[in-house]
């Protein structure tokens, strides 16, 4: 009742063959969006126990639970803006990256804000009080503090390929991403420690992105050759 209010009322389709396989390979895809991000985690805290030892690991995940909170705060705004971002890109397909971000500009100003306030937040707690407990875990949410934004401006890309229905190009430039930052974290750690960490989260966020935007843009062109050689036509 919820969605028929909003314009999305749910309907009755019979199953065929083909619909099913067509979902298969689109929730596989998913799957697949999501799967790399948590593997990317889990090997960064395997690889901090292994070059920082069981103190630094700690910080890491203390950092990441904090970056975590306020990026999941931002994943449920783009999750509010998804709708309207689907629609505006069915009405205006020729310029789909302009519209991806116009549509989700509510949701990456709330990701700078945040991520201003988190790297302010932890290097005064490093400055205000050095001799604590408190100095080094202030320290470790401002070196993750940048990758909340990073993070996001990946995510509006990311739900721009979603709404565009191309779900293995989103999957690819998710897991390219994971394995460069996998990579730069089994590297940059042993040099400048924590900090690799948080430089591996943001690599990976820059080349998925940049993966998408260059799909994006090329989206862009195809569909402004099509739109030409329909009205010639």
């Amino acid at each position: 009742a919820a969605m028929s209010v909003v314009g999305f009322a749910p309907r009755w389709f019979r199953p065929t063959r083909q619909g099913v396989v067509i979902a298969a390979r689109e929730g596989a895809a998913m799957l697949f969006n999501m799967l790399p991000g948590q593997t990317f985690f889990r090997v960064q805290i395997a690889l901090s126990g292994i070059f920082l030892g069981s103190a630094a690991t700690a910080l890491l995940l203390y950092a990441r639970q904090i970056t975590a909170a306020v990026s999941q705060l931002i994943g449920f705004l783009r999750r509010v803006e998804f709708p309207h971002l689907v629609q505006s890109l069915r009405a205006s397909p020729l310029k789909p990256l302009g519209t991806i971000f116009r549509t989700q500009r509510v949701g990456t100003l709330v990701a700078g804000v945040a991520s201003a306030a988190l790297l302010l937040g932890g290097l005064a707690t490093f400055v205000i009080a050095p001799t604590t407990d408190f100095s080094e875990a202030g320290l470790a949410v401002a070196l993750y503090s940048p990758g909340v934004f990073t993070g996001a401006i990946y995510l509006t890309l990311s739900q721009g390929g979603l709404a565009l229905a191309r779900f293995r190009s989103v999957a690819l430039a998710t897991t390219l991403g994971m394995v460069a930052g996998i990579a730069v974290s089994g590297v940059a750690p042993i040099w400048i420690g924590i900090a690799g960490f948080a430089l591996a989260e943001i690599v990976q966020h820059l080349l998925g992105g940049g993966w998408l935007w260059r799909g994006l843009s090329r989206y862009s062109s195809t569909a402004s050759a099509a739109s030409e050689k329909g009205i010639s036509a």
